[in-house]
Order: structure tokens, then sequence, then C-alpha cells
């Protein structure tokens, strides 16, 4: 057993009233010493001086314990002698409070000695999937593993805890040389898809990100994991992800993509029924405006139609996002053939586009 609280005292604590057979209660001896983690020894020693003659013990049955949390709860209320405490809920050295008090007739004294919980640490695995493709930086996907240990009473060496205690959670997103402040969503042990663009602050968060690309490619988003609780905070896992603007080569690709599933939405208009010829889409030029995330191209369709295969070309503005959403194409030049084909398929020279499905 080890002796974690001895208190001896020459005068107690005492409250309440004098009565007429004694004049006041004196704590004489606090003692707690630890069995196990789970298991305390409290052996107390109150004392009723009365008006006459020496000191007189107050009876064992007269003393009651309590074992008090940090924040007030109470773990244990009962007499004295072995007593039982669950030490796996409570946090890494918590600090408890031990109370014995001795009530005889109308008077009440108490004395109170300190102890801690054991010495605990979460071991956490946890992987990060970010930014989730055509999600616009809204969109995790956190999965953590966490493991609980104590340190053993005797010796030195990690335990593994009973999993049945899972502390809250919370997962703190944040940009570092960002202005926005960090968004914290409460998470659980497991898969967890958590969305950003639900949570309040995640427009500037956003907007700190797009800022990093533009600046310098990149943009660092810090994933902090924390234990919450209403007496403690801690850092239970920390994860980092380089969000990194797409090469030209991959924007490349990606355009492509997007002009070859517009070019074949508008040549089924423009070829019409009888598209028995050839049919090319060209890209003249092309920009990327990343704040937007908007391609910008001058792109141009050639197609054969009708039975003598007679060609047209039309040369359009298309801008488009780059998930395939709000594209619009503006026809700017066309041949004679392909200006009829085009006010024949639409009264008007801008087209607006469905929502292109390029994955």
């Amino acid at each position: 057993m080890r002796l974690v609280g001895v208190l001896v005292f020459g005068a107690g604590l005492i409250a309440g009233a004098c009565d007429s057979g004694f004049s006041r209660i004196e704590a004489t001896r606090l003692q707690v010493e630890r069995a196990s983690w789970d298991s305390l020894i409290v052996d107390a020693t109150f004392e009723r001086d009365p008006l006459f003659g020496p000191p007189r013990p107050v009876p064992g049955d007269a003393l009651t314990v309590t074992i008090f949390r940090a924040n007030y709860d109470t773990l244990f209320h009962g007499q004295p002698g072995t007593v039982t405490v669950d030490d796996e809920p409570l946090f890494s050295d918590e600090r408890l409070l031990v109370e014995v008090c001795a009530q005889w007739k109308r008077v009440t004294a108490c004395d109170q000695v300190g102890i801690r919980a054991s010495r605990k640490r979460a071991v956490v695995e946890s992987a990060v999937t970010y930014p989730i493709a055509d999600s616009e930086y809204g969109l995790v996907r956190y999965q953590f593993g966490l493991r609980r240990e104590r340190m053993g009473y005797s010796d030195s060496l990690w335990k593994t805890l009973d999993s049945r205690y899972v502390p809250d959670a919370l997962l703190r997103v944040y940009v570092p040389d960002g202005s926005s402040p960090s968004i914290d969503v409460p998470v659980r042990p497991g898969m967890n898809r958590v969305n950003l663009d639900r949570r309040p602050g995640f427009r500037d968060f956003r907007y700190d990100i797009q800022s990093g690309l533009l600046d310098n490619d990149s943009t660092l988003v810090v994933f902090e994991l924390h234990g919450r609780n209403a007496m403690q905070r801690s850092l239970l896992a920390r994860d980092s992800v380089m969000v990194r603007a797409r090469t030209v080569e991959e924007r490349k690709e990606e355009l492509s993509r997007l002009v070859e599933s517009a070019g074949s939405h508008l040549l089924n208009e423009l070829q019409g029924r009888l598209a028995l010829g050839r049919a090319f889409v060209f890209i003249n030029e092309w920009s990327y405006v990343a704040l937007e995330r908007t391609y910008d191209a001058e792109i141009e369709l050639q197609w054969q139609d009708g039975l003598r295969r007679r060609w047209s070309d039309v040369t359009l503005r298309l801008a488009i996002r780059f998930d395939g959403s709000r594209g619009v194409a503006r026809l700017v030049r066309a041949s004679s053939r392909g200006h009829g084909k085009w006010f024949s398929a639409w009264p008007d020279s801008t087209v607006f586009l469905d929502s292109l499905h390029t994955r």
C-alpha cells in the first residue's frame, strides 16, 4: 500500500454549536493510503473535548468520508475504511479531495487531504483526406483510433484501459498563415465525414486557402485533435496537409475533359439528326481563374453533317467551373453555314450549359 496523505492536527476545523456535554470536536489524525489506483484506505481520528475530564474519541459510525473531483462532483460518500473509487474515467493526475467529517450531537468538524488520480495518456492514430474532389475545401474525411493507457500502480509500465470510456473529441482546423479563426467540429473515433462549409467562419477559411494558392501555389492546413470536457483540454494528435495548386499539365488535362464534354453537348444540337460526318473540338487559348475555380477558353468546333457531309465551324468563348457546373458558351464568330446552324439550334448567341459530368 502507498501512503498518499497524512495530516495530524492539533486543532480541528469546527462547525456547529457547542453542546452542554462538551465544547468542541478536534480532528487529530487523517491518513489516506492507496491499495491500488481504484482503492483507498481512509483512517481518521476525531476527539470530542468535554467540559470536564480528558478528550474522548468520536465513535467511528459518526464519521463520514466524501471524495470530490476537481469540479466538486462526488465520487464517494460513506464510512471510513476501504473505499472504492473508479480511477479509469478520471483525468490524468486529476486532483481529488478526500474530506472526513465527524458529527456528534449538534457539532460537526471536517478535515481534508488532497490526492491525485493516476497518470494516463492517449495513443492516437489519425489519417486525413483533404481536400476532397469537387468539395471546394468544404469536406474532410478524418479517421482516428484512440487507445487510453494508464501507468501501472506498482510499476511504471503503461497498460491499456477499458475502451468504454471514450473522451469527447474536437477536430480543430485552421490555416496557420491565415487570418481566419479555427473551425471546431466534434468528432468520434472511427471515420468522420466533416462538413466544414456548414460551420461559422468557413468562407474566411476558404479565402485563406485560395489566397495562399494565388500567392505561393500552396497553403498549409492544420488538423488538430483535442480532448474536450468541462475541466481539461489536451492536444491528442496533429496532422497537416499542404494544399497545392495543380500543375499546368494537370489543368490542361482537366480542361480537355471539360471541353470534350461541352463540345459533345453542343455538337449534338448543331449536327442534328444526320450526324454522319466527322467532328473536331479545338482549344485555341485558355486561362484559369483560381479564386473562382473557373476556366475561360476559346474553343473551335468543326463538323460535317447532312448527306453531302458539308463542313461548318464556330468559334466560342467557354467559361466553365472545374466541376463542369455553370458552363456558358458564347458565339464569337462562325462560318456562314455554322452561323445558320447555331441560330437554328438556339435563338441567342449565348448558351447556358447544364452541369457536365466529366469524372
